[in-house]
């Protein structure tokens, strides 16, 4: 059985306007209060991101300098092992590097995007003709 208290309608002898007001007032306090905390987590969040992106892009950079200084380690190792000069353990370097260029660019072409999402693009291609041929039978002949 439900007590008098459970009663969500307004209590007898209140007005009924300023019980609206006073539960919506509950209401934006309820979201206001929402919306510092989402703004709190937010500014938390982007010192986070900020942080992630940042040791990203040095890690990045030194993996960079790290390969960077393999090469020129191979340089020379290539050029006092095989009685070479640095330019032409360059050149044989280069050459590794265009030959790896040239087998991952035909993988690339091989594993074309054109694979990718075929319904879609057969639509696109049935809308492209429909198109087509609308524009030519609107044209004044």
């Amino acid at each position: 059985m439900k007590s008098p208290d459970d009663d969500d309608s307004p209590p007898q002898g209140h007005d009924p306007v300023a019980w609206g007001a006073s539960a919506l007032g509950a209401l934006l306090d309820h979201f206001s209060a929402r919306a510092e905390l989402f703004q709190w987590e937010a500014r938390e969040a982007k010192t986070r991101l900020l942080r992630w992106i940042l040791s990203l892009v040095i890690a990045i950079a030194f993996l960079v300098l790290t390969y960077l200084l393999l090469l020129v380690a191979l340089i020379g190792w290539l050029a006092s092992a095989l009685s070479l000069g640095w330019p032409l353990a360059t050149l044989v370097v280069a050459g590794g590097h265009l030959l790896i260029a040239v087998v991952l660019y035909l993988l690339a072409r091989r594993w074309s995007v054109s694979g990718f999402f075929p319904d879609s693009l057969n639509e696109f291609r049935r809308d492209r003709e429909w198109l087509r041929r609308k524009s030519e039978s609107s044209r004044p002949r």
